[in-house]
């Protein structure tokens, strides 16, 4: 029994256009305007609510400004005095700061911890006066950066996020930001941290600034007093942002039955006691916990499909081998999913290398999430005799009143020509007459 590799090419890469996996009224009631959730591995997309419509991002703004530090860094633990013009304006504008204040000496790295964790304005003006030498020259940097990745709806006016209607983004961008920053070692670090305790320095000469991230103090706080604590399993990390225009947003990662989720949300509405953005995440890592989890649809090397091949007198039967393990985020109720192989049961033309010969689908909750081609990677052929006897055949019976009229014609035409018989010629006489 032959086996025939198959070339399964994926077609669902990060940059491909996103599925919708989940049917909308299955979908958690949330605050949050707009939502853009998929799985970093498999880069299926389980909700996409207004990925591309431009946001202003607030904060969220400080992934781009902490991923062009750690870029343009050689030296974390490279020094920095914190200066009337870092500070300048921060307080006035309202911008959210983590603690340092004139007279300071940080490092880098302590700059960087403070522009993720608690969101500090004065980290991210720091750090841009220490890279460009002026916070016009950083945005540049930043701009170029969001070009180099694509971020085509994305534009940058300052380091903090502070509100500028020509300071924009859509989630679509923030996720593909964020999903390249998180491969940086240095700001996976940050981002999954909850807590950092910097150095002392000038306004903290005992212990130093011990900064906190702003989620931590509602996602898996450790605080028993916060009333309004809530527990995420899996949770990792995350980014918020809040301006009065855009509302809350966050930007975080979670582990999800053996799911690598990233949610990104924004334009949450602002009344409760307890950030919605907060709430909006609870609610979306605990509905997809009871909907969906990380399964092996093939391993390397099953037999997806069995073939007959037609006309051949050796090697009839074809094993259709899965080249490589096909991972999917796949609905825990069995019921509410399907995995289909097209390749026909039975074969009737020549494969060629590089012909697609069938499909695997999947459909989940009604929708198709899942389509990829089957391509063989070797020549297939019939035997050509037996083909033309088969085609011979086939010509027969498409034909069949012209070849059982004409084969009547041939017998009718024998039996005349059987049973004729040929005349006699007979003979002139003449008589001879004698004149008397």
């Amino acid at each position: 029994m032959k086996k025939i590799l198959l070339v399964c090419m994926l077609v669902l890469g990060y940059l491909c256009t996103p599925i919708q996996v989940i049917a909308e009224e299955e979908k958690p009631e949330i605050t949050s305007d707009y939502v853009y959730m998929f799985d970093r591995t498999t880069k299926q997309v389980f909700w996409d609510q207004g990925s591309t419509e431009k946001i202003y991002p607030a904060s969220l703004t400080k992934i781009m400004t902490a991923l062009v530090a750690i870029e343009n860094t050689d030296d974390f633990d490279k020094t920095v005095l914190i200066d009337e013009k870092i500070m300048a304006g921060l307080k006035e504008a309202g911008a959210s700061r983590a603690g340092f204040n004139v007279g300071d000496v940080v490092t880098m790295r302590d700059l960087i911890y403070g522009t993720l964790l608690p969101s500090g304005a004065e980290c991210t003006q720091a750090l841009a006066y220490t890279i460009s030498g002026s916070v016009d020259g950083y945005v540049d940097l930043m701009n170029r950066k969001a070009q180099e990745l694509g971020l085509v709806d994305t534009h940058y006016v300052n380091t903090t996020g502070l509100h500028d209607d020509n300071h924009y983004s859509t989630l679509r961008d923030i996720a593909t930001l964020l999903e390249y920053a998180l491969n940086n070692e240095m700001f996976y670090e940050v981002f999954t941290s909850n807590t950092y305790q910097a150095g002392t320095s000038f306004n903290y000469p005992t212990e130093g600034l011990k900064m906190e991230s702003t989620a931590y103090k509602y996602i898996n706080t450790s605080n028993p007093n916060q009333p309004y604590a809530i527990e995420i399993d899996g949770f990792l990390g995350s980014k918020t942002g809040y301006t009065v225009e855009a509302r809350y947003c966050l930007a975080s990662i979670a582990k999800v039955n053996d799911m690598d989720l990233m949610v990104i949300t924004a334009h949450a509405w602002i009344e409760r006691k307890i950030p919605s953005h907060f709430v909006d995440a609870g609610i979306i890592y605990d509905t997809y916990r009871n909907l969906y989890q990380r399964n092996t649809v093939y391993t390397q090397g099953d037999i997806i499909q069995e073939s007959i091949m037609k006309y051949r007198f050796f090697n009839k039967d074809i094993d259709w081998e899965m080249p490589e393990t096909l991972i999917w985020d796949l609905p825990i109720d069995t019921n509410e999913y399907q995995i289909e192989v097209t390749i026909p049961d039975v074969i009737d033309e020549n494969i060629k290398k590089g012909d697609v010969v069938g499909q695997i689908i999947i459909t989940s909750y009604g929708d198709e999430v899942y389509r990829e081609d089957i391509i063989s990677d070797s020549n297939y052929n019939q035997n050509f005799i037996l083909l033309g006897l088969a085609n011979t055949g086939e010509w027969m019976m498409d034909n069949l009143f012209v070849a059982v009229f004409g084969g009547i014609l041939v017998v009718v035409s024998v039996f005349i020509i059987t049973q004729r018989k040929p005349k006699r010629r007979k003979r002139r006489k003449t008589r001879n007459s004698r004149k008397i």
